[in-house]
């Protein structure tokens, strides 16, 4: 079975060799300045996109009050979307906060 190859960074991949000749790929990466993000991945599915799952960034010393909601979905073999929201009185508003991502496909 071959090796894995990667790209390691804050966004990179990692395409991990499975039986039968196939290879399943990891993606990920960090969005910055925005409460919605219409992305590319680091490189192109060959096959597809299974799941996405994105989570707002924070640190200790940001403070942090309140709960983010953090949803996205992929679009295509190329692209995905990803939103942050928080309540407001009862009432969803979007909300600026970069954003961790995971993509997995192949």
């Amino acid at each position: 079975m071959e090796a894995a190859t990667a790209q390691i960074g804050a966004n990179g991949w990692l395409y991990i060799p499975v039986s039968g000749g196939k290879k399943m790929l990891l993606q990920w990466g960090l969005l910055n300045g925005a409460s919605n993000y219409s992305f590319k991945f680091p490189i192109a599915f060959p096959v597809g996109g299974l799941c996405l799952v994105a989570m707002a960034h924070t640190t200790d010393s940001a403070d942090v009050s309140m709960v983010t909601m953090t949803n996205g979905f992929i679009r295509d073999k190329t692209s995905a979307f990803a939103l942050c929201v928080r309540t407001v009185n009862g009432v969803q508003q979007p909300f600026e906060r970069g954003v961790y991502w995971f993509a997995v496909g192949y």
